[in-house]
């Protein structure tokens, strides 16, 4: 074993343990970059939608698009499909089919939940549940995109390749 081969594999790229650690530090560091130079910007977009924490999702989202896109461009040199970020992976589709799969065990939850009266429904107070659910959509939505790109883009890609799709899984 040569000091080459701990940090480069046959093909020239680093080892995936390597190519885990940049994309990690690129992610923290875009994340710490994104939310200094947006910050106008997403502090903006908070007080307009009116609830705490949207400057924090949106701007975590922008920085791992970032760091993905990063990644990809320069020491990993793959295509988009690497991470599933291409366009055919964006048809409406297979949009539905993972919004049913990621709303599925929710529903499946909290019916059983109901059911056995560990959860109950409580009248709240006055105003519009319509506004309420497009504020939680808008914190929730960029914040479950963060959450797949940290753990099922880069990361998870990279793992399924070194050590296979059961480890991906278990260690995302």
């Amino acid at each position: 074993m040569t000091a080459r081969s701990l940090l480069f594999a046959d093909d020239g790229r680093l080892q995936p343990p390597w190519r885990i650690l940049l994309f990690l530090l690129l992610s923290a560091s875009s994340i710490v970059v994104i939310t200094i130079a947006l910050r106008p910007i997403l502090q903006g977009l908070q007080e307009t939608i009116g609830i705490a924490g949207v400057a924090a999702s949106y701007g975590t989202a922008v920085a791992l698009l970032v760091a993905h896109w990063l990644t990809l461009r320069s020491f990993d040199r793959r295509p988009y499909e690497f991470v599933g970020l291409h366009k055919n992976a964006a048809r409406l589709p297979l949009l539905v089919f993972g919004w049913v799969m990621g709303a599925a065990p929710i529903v499946v939850t909290a019916l059983i939940l109901f059911a056995v009266g560990w959860l109950e429904i409580v009248p709240a107070t006055p105003g519009s549940w319509w506004k309420a659910a497009v504020q939680i959509s808008l914190l929730l939505l960029p914040a479950a995109l963060y959450e797949e790109l940290l753990a099922r883009g880069y990361l998870f890609a990279t793992l399924r390749e070194w050590l296979g799709p059961a480890a991906a899984v278990v260690l995302t």
